[in-house]
C-alpha cells in the first residue's frame, strides 16, 4: 500500500475562481495520487486521480469558492490499486464582505484549515480588475476585520492570504507555494 501523502496546502486560484490542492509527491511516492472532496459532513468523495508523472497540483473545476469554503483530502495508490488511508483535511478559507452599521466595510473569513504561520494578510483593491494592495494583517485568532479607511463602495474587493509554514514544491515543473488565498470579494 502506498505512503498516506499529506496535502502541502489548498487555495484558490483568483484568475480562474477556482480551488487548488498542492501537495510534494517526492515526499510522499505512489503511482498516482486519489482527490477527494468533501460532501456532507466529513464524507469525502473522490473528484480525480493523478498520475505520478503529472504535476502535483489538482485543480477542482466543480469548486465555486465565492460560494462556499471546501475541504479536501488525498491518498497515494500504488501500481496494484492499493489505496492509502486517506491524508488530515485541508479547507479554503471562504471570505464575505458587508456595508456595517456605521459605513465601515466589515470583512468576515473563515479559518483556514491545515498548518500555517499565526497571521492573516488582508488585501484591498477599488475594483476586481486592479491589483490587491496589502492593507494590514491580524493575528490568526482573529477572523473579521472593519476597514474604515474608504468610504463605502461597491467597487472595493478584497483577499485573505495565510502564510503557509515551510511551504510547498509541486515537481515537474517546481513551483513554489507559500500563501494559501480566498476568494477574491467586493
Amino acid at each position: 500500500i502506498a505512503q498516506t501523502p499529506q496535502i502541502c496546502l489548498v487555495t484558490v486560484d483568483t484568475a480562474i475562481n477556482k480551488n487548488v490542492v498542492v501537495w510534494e509527491k517526492n515526499l510522499y511516492p505512489a503511482a498516482s495520487y486519489n482527490i477527494y472532496k468533501e460532501t456532507s459532513l466529513n464524507v469525502f468523495d473522490s473528484i480525480g486521480n493523478i498520475p505520478y508523472s503529472s504535476l502535483s497540483i489538482f485543480t477542482d473545476y466543480a469548486s465555486d469558492p465565492t460560494t462556499k469554503s471546501t475541504r479536501y483530502k488525498i491518498s497515494g495508490v500504488d501500481s496494484l490499486g492499493n489505496k492509502s488511508p486517506l491524508s488530515n483535511a485541508n479547507k479554503t478559507m471562504h471570505l464575505t464582505v458587508n456595508i456595517g452599521i456605521n459605513n465601515e466595510m466589515m470583512i468576515i473569513w473563515e479559518w483556514y484549515e491545515g498548518i500555517y504561520d499565526s497571521v492573516f494578510y488582508i488585501f484591498r483593491s477599488a475594483s476586481p480588475s486592479y491589483q490587491m494592495a496589502l492593507i494590514d494583517s491580524v493575528p490568526s485568532s482573529i477572523t473579521s476585520y472593519s476597514d474604515w479607511s474608504y468610504p463605502p463602495a461597491d467597487s472595493l474587493c478584497y483577499l485573505i492570504a495565510v502564510h503557509i509554514t515551510g511551504g510547498c514544491t509541486p515537481t515537474s515543473p517546481p513551483t513554489f507555494f507559500e500563501y494559501s488565498f480566498s476568494n477574491v470579494s467586493c
